[in-house]
C-alpha cells in the first residue's frame, strides 16, 4: 500500500480524518505534491529532507491541531 492509499483511508474515517498528515517522499514531481495536498495532506516534504523543514511542518501541523476545538474534542 502506498502513502496515497493510506491517506485516502485516513480521510474516510471520522476518527482519523482530522489528523494532520505530513508526506515525506522522494517523489518530487509536482503531480505527486498536488495529489497529496488535494487528498488532504497537511504538507509535503521532499527527501532527502532538511530536518529544520520537517520540524517546521510538524510545528505547523501541531499548531493547527491546537487551534481547532473540533479536533481537540474528538481526541484526535
Amino acid at each position: 500500500m502506498d502513502g496515497f492509499t493510506v491517506l485516502r483511508q485516513l480521510q474516510q474515517h471520522d476518527l482519523t480524518k482530522m489528523i494532520p498528515v505530513i508526506i515525506v517522499s522522494a517523489n518530487t514531481a509536482e503531480r505527486a505534491k498536488r495529489e497529496a495536498l488535494l487528498l488532504g495532506a497537511h504538507s509535503f516534504v521532499e527527501k532527502p529532507y532538511d530536518f529544520r523543514k520537517l520540524m517546521i511542518a510538524v510545528e505547523r501541523a501541531c499548531a493547527i491541531q491546537d487551534r481547532n476545538p473540533d479536533r481537540a474534542a474528538s481526541g484526535v
